[in-house]
């Protein structure tokens, strides 16, 4: 009786479409030793009918299959989680958020060397094209970069920034080259201070990458949010440079390419980016 009051119940458009029923198919019963039958491929017993695979020993365990409300209601909720996380800034309290490392767009001169790079606006890309200098012991040259396109949220601490510089020289004689401005961060024309160099210095001959700062390193006097999100001239900007070591001859330094990331904590992601807040990813 339970049977038939069962098959009656699920044998229309939703319940079959709750059951999984192939299209175009009806129920044709219900058991207690099998899941359901279906009007279909095969025959048995003289009657068209098919099995869904949905097989259990006993009785019926028919609420084993709300679990797709279970798995529905759950989705809704983190979705409704992931909205309130988003616009209240909650996640990066307790995650470490990053802009991921970004190349610079433009640049200008520093007037804190002798002179500029020659092509500078080769380092915007990772193409094997250099913006050279070539060095003595008593020479320096180098260029200030901007327009990183930062997007540091809202109300976010930074706690760290790391500049990442490809590059190496090549000398024809005693002089070796050094770094001079590399890490150097300002604000416009401000100075705010200089990053720790935390790798070996430029490398000869052979291409490799040096680094300055850390997740945990911030200038003397950090920028803020707004000074770092500036893509302007007036923005926050990071010198690129090399000089001479005491010896003759000259070295030729090229560098290949530079990027920033900026690292922080708490803050307000923007409106579109609920989901990616909840991944704690940065833009």
């Amino acid at each position: 009786m339970i049977t038939k009051f069962i098959t009656k119940l699920f044998n229309n458009f939703l319940g079959r479409l709750y059951l999984g029923v192939p299209k175009g198919k009806k129920i044709y019963k219900i058991t207690k030793r099998s899941a359901h039958y279906y009007t279909g491929e095969y025959t048995k017993e003289g009657l068209p009918i098919i099995s869904t695979g949905n097989c259990f020993s006993g009785r019926l365990k028919i609420f084993e299959r709300f679990q797709f409300a279970g798995k529905f209601l759950g989705l809704v909720s983190v979705m409704v989680l992931t909205k309130f996380i988003g616009e209240h800034g909650l996640l990066p309290l307790f995650t470490l958020t990053d802009t991921t490392a970004k190349p610079p767009q433009s640049g200008k001169t520093g007037n804190v060397w002798d002179g500029d790079l020659t092509n500078p606006t080769n380092i915007y890309l990772d193409d094997g094209s250099y913006a050279t200098c070539a060095v003595t012991s008593t020479t320096s040259y180098g260029y200030f970069y901007y327009n990183f396109g930062f997007g540091v949220w809202v109300g976010a601490t930074i706690v760290g920034y790391i500049q990442n510089i490809r590059c190496y020289y090549t000398t024809d004689g005693a002089t070796t080259a050094v770094s001079s401005g590399n890490g150097l961060v300002r604000v416009g024309t401000t100075y705010k201070g200089n990053l720790t160099l935390a790798t070996a210095d430029i490398p000869i001959t052979t291409e490799g990458t040096i680094t300055f700062g850390s997740t945990t390193e911030v200038p003397e006097t950090p920028p803020t949010v707004a000074q770092v999100n500036d893509n302007s001239t007036n923005g926050i900007c990071f010198g690129v440079g090399a000089g001479g070591t005491a010896g003759a001859g000259t070295a030729t330094v090229r560098f290949d390419y530079m990027t920033v990331t900026i690292y922080y904590t708490g803050g307000t992601p923007p409106a579109t980016n609920h989901f990616l807040g909840l991944l704690g990813i940065g833009s």
